[in-house]
């Protein structure tokens, strides 16, 4: 790996691989390369802060990290992904088995085998976001979806956030 380190380009996404949700300019973040045949992580990164603009390549652990979504260099570089800190660290505590990083791997790179797959916007779940707290029996049977209605709340958050970008948000308001 040594080798790799010196002189590899490590394409990062503005999205964490573990959440989902958008990595915002200056928050603490981490990448993992995979081997190069994409089947399992070879090295992790010490946190670093996600650049500001899309064309800038910024350095960690001797590593050039970079966002451009065409950069020649990075497709014929080593598979990655781009985590936050934070979820990296409450992963690792929660999955206490020597296997983490491989387990991190599998539900983080194998989810989209695209490398320069562009960001899409992802819902913000707003977990102090009280105004859909649950739908119930009648009112779900009323819009002819009765399954809504045993839905947890951070999935009928995540509906109200794409029925609202369709414009058919009235039936979730509360």
């Amino acid at each position: 790996m040594k080798d790799l380190k010196t002189k590899e380009h490590v394409y990062i996404k503005p999205e964490c691989e573990l959440c989902d949700q958008t990595i915002h300019t200056d928050e603490w973040t981490v990448a993992l390369l995979g081997h190069d045949d994409g089947l399992g992580p070879s090295y992790l990164t010490n946190q670093f802060r996600f650049p500001e603009s899309q064309d800038v390549v910024g350095m960690t652990d001797e590593l050039t990290l970079c966002q451009r979504l065409q950069c020649k260099i990075c497709e014929t570089a080593h598979p990655s992904v781009t985590i936050h800190a934070n979820c990296y660290r409450v992963f690792q505590q929660s999955y206490r088995r020597e296997d983490a990083m491989d387990a991190i791997w599998v539900a983080s790179a194998w989810k989209s085998p695209w490398r320069h797959r562009p960001a899409q916007r992802k819902p913000r779940l707003d977990l102090t976001d009280m105004t859909l707290v649950s739908i119930g029996g009648p009112v779900a049977e009323a819009i002819g979806i009765p399954g809504l209605a045993l839905l947890p709340s951070e999935v009928l958050q995540m509906v109200r956030f794409y029925s609202l970008r369709s414009g058919s948000s009235e039936s979730l308001k509360t």
